[in-house]
């Protein structure tokens, strides 16, 4: 899978960037949420960070059988898409552990990467839609001081030492129950780590194997605007719905 670089200024440029959705397990309320995180910022790009489809039918843990079947999961993760699609007809997809799950079973099973159908077409996205394995938005010509954008799933926990040690301006997914910004500097540069949560159905029984984890799933996406990243949290109510604000 291609890696990505796009050379334009940032700081100029409104990024929403959406978290790991895991359709068609995702919270009843995201789509609504991320509507009117798009009529709030009027973002120039977005981009979704992975794990934007489950694939847990595909997984190689035992399959629930309270869960879909790999078929049925299939159907209705490519329908969540195109519900998600008319949201936003261009999105770049840095692809997650996730959504590689048809691949890993593919190669598992011990068959060549020429039967492995592009991404696009396992999934029936949208034409607007590309799938990559990371991206980079830099400053056209460079600049120590506007450091590059790096979109990556699950690269490190620890996303402000990888982007200290990479002198980028870290995005990054895969880790539910971490969100928010951190920053460090250099004698050139303030760089920034952001870290965006998920928005999971947290009750699914998918996601049964975080019951054990003392910390819960941030629900939110991320976004940056003019080369400045916040953290917009997803704000539930009692009865686990979104508060509409």
């Amino acid at each position: 899978m291609k890696r990505k670089r796009i050379n334009t200024d940032y700081r100029d440029e409104v990024i929403l960037v959406i978290s790991d959705l895991h359709l068609p397990y995702h919270h009843q309320d995201a789509f609504d949420f991320l509507k009117n995180l798009k009529k709030t910022y009027k973002p120039d790009r977005t981009i979704n960070i992975g794990d934007l489809y489950d694939c847990q039918a595909f997984s190689f843990h035992d399959h629930d059988p309270d869960l879909l079947s790999p078929g049925d999961e299939l159907e209705a993760a490519r329908a969540y898409g195109k519900e998600l699609g008319s949201i936003f007809p261009e999105m770049t997809i840095t692809l997650g552990n996730h959504d590689i799950l048809p691949a890993r079973k593919l190669k598992a099973m011990g068959l060549p990467r020429e039967v492995m159908k592009d991404y696009e077409e396992i999934y029936q996205t949208p034409e607007g839609w590309e799938f990559v394995s990371d991206l980079t938005i830099g400053v056209k010509g460079g600049s120590k001081a506007l450091p590059d954008l790096h979109f990556v799933h699950g690269l490190a926990k620890d996303n402000l030492k990888l982007a200290a040690q990479r002198g980028q301006r870290i995005i990054n997914g895969h880790y539910h129950e971490s969100a928010g910004v951190n920053y460090i500097s250099n004698p050139d540069s303030l760089i920034w780590a952001l870290t965006v949560g998920c928005l999971i159905d947290k009750g699914s029984p998918a996601f049964d194997y975080n019951k054990t984890n003392k910390n819960r799933p941030i629900l939110g996406s991320g976004v940056i605007v003019n080369g400045v990243a916040c953290f917009e949290p997803m704000i539930l109510d009692r009865n686990g719905r979104w508060i509409g604000e």
